[in-house]
């Protein structure tokens, strides 16, 4: 009873958020099916980024997704590969945490609630970035493919037209505004967006005790989240947990 309740009192303020931004456009919750780990896919990447790991904190547990996670994920890279020329990784990955951002700010609850971590390029979805990085990729492979070239750099491009079955019309205007902002800036000066001095990168990474590790390039990935709340007030971190509940709760109830 507790997990329904949870699910009809979030319902009713992704309504309200979405009447706020676009009138009269409703977002529908989609039908999760079966489940897929989360894994490290490539041996080498997997022992480099163990020697990596200076920051002595316990490794994280594998995030699961489901098909239709893996759909709605996938489409958004899509989304972002077929707009945007010349798309690098590291580009790639700051534009679906800005994404993230930018969608909790506005709704007080996740696009894709996926697990940022704070890295010395970050924030970083391990999960992408190791489907990238890989010469044999797997989650993704689907719906973007990777293109390494000279100075250790790789590039992304669609493999299948954007699809937007897994979309509501408010989360579409997101991506959309997400592409008009920051799409013609550099991965550079992206980064450099997500560390400013109040981003949720380094009041995290400050909190934890890292911040100047990470700067000064005694650190370079951790396990540490990105916590979300800095960006909220009350009444929209209270939003947002519940939120997150009725994400938990749904999926239990499967």
């Amino acid at each position: 009873m507790d997990a329904i309740i949870v699910i009809l009192r979030v319902i009713l303020h992704r309504l309200i958020c979405n009447l706020n931004f676009h009138e009269n456009e409703l977002t529908a919750p989609s039908t999760r099916r079966g489940f897929i780990p989360s894994l490290f896919y490539h041996k080498k990447l997997r022992i480099l980024y163990l020697q990596t790991l200076t920051h002595n904190s316990t490794m994280s547990q594998p995030h699961i997704y489901t098909k239709d996670d893996i759909a709605k994920i996938g489409n958004t890279l899509v989304f972002f590969a077929e707009r945007i020329n010349d798309l690098s990784k590291t580009k790639l990955l700051k534009l679906v945490y800005l994404l993230e951002e930018t969608t909790i700010r506005k709704c007080s609850r996740p696009f894709l609630n996926l697990d940022f971590e704070i890295w010395k390029l970050g924030p970083v979805v391990k999960d992408l970035f190791f489907d990238f990085s890989s010469t044999e990729q797997y989650i993704f492979k689907d719906y973007v493919s990777a293109h390494p070239e000279e100075e250790g750099r790789v590039y992304i491009s669609p493999v299948t037209h954007f699809d937007d079955d897994e979309f509501s019309d408010i989360e579409l205007s997101i991506l959309d505004d997400v592409v008009k902002q920051f799409g013609h800036l550099s991965a550079k000066e992206l980064v450099e967006l997500t560390h400013s001095a109040h981003s949720p990168w380094t009041i995290t990474a400050k909190q934890q005790g890292v911040l100047d590790d990470l700067l000064n390039n005694r650190v370079y990935t951790t396990d540490l989240k990105i916590d979300f709340n800095s960006l909220l007030d009350e009444d929209g971190r209270d939003a947002y947990a519940q939120h997150l509940e009725y994400l938990q709760a749904s999926r239990s109830l499967k």
